[in-house]
């Protein structure tokens, strides 16, 4: 899934995701998460509640 989020830079919000051990990609202009089925629903959880964080302390 990608999506982009409301947020001036793009490659900032992707260099955070990744400091914060968030695996991502960037793609497209936005950001990818590429879970599986085997991807537990917490740690979506906690990578959305990242891009939040992260999102609304800029």
């Amino acid at each position: 899934m990608t999506f982009h989020a409301k947020y001036e830079n793009q490659q900032m919000l992707y260099q955070e995701l990744m400091k914060e051990e968030v695996i991502c990609a960037q793609r497209g202009g936005g950001i990818r998460f590429s879970p599986h089925f085997y991807t537990p629903l917490t740690q979506l959880d906690l990578a959305f509640n990242k891009v939040d964080e992260i999102i609304n302390t800029a």
